[in-house]
């Protein structure tokens, strides 16, 4: 049977829900790269690997915490929803 049947008949809105979905916290940079070198491990090459971790270093060092700290206050200015919402 086609799954989108079941899609299609949804007496629900998809975003009837939202409001009272606990809002989603912004997690430190550091735990994001973690998170995101974890990730990449196993799907890349060696070589491709010790590039992304050159590359995530300096973006840490550099541009990483500006971002953040928009991201952060781009949340902070939408108190009704979470961060990942309506980009």
């Amino acid at each position: 049977m086609d799954p989108s049947v079941f899609l299609n008949h949804s007496s629900i809105p998809t975003m009837h829900f939202q409001d009272s979905l606990p809002r989603m916290p912004i997690p430190p940079l550091a735990d994001t790269v973690d998170k995101y070198i974890e990730a990449l491990k196993p799907v890349v090459s060696e070589a491709q690997f010790a590039e992304a971790v050159v590359a995530t270093a300096e973006f840490v060092a550099n541009e990483g915490p500006e971002l953040h700290k928009k991201l952060v206050e781009r949340d902070q200015a939408r108190l009704d929803t979470s961060y990942i919402n309506e980009w």
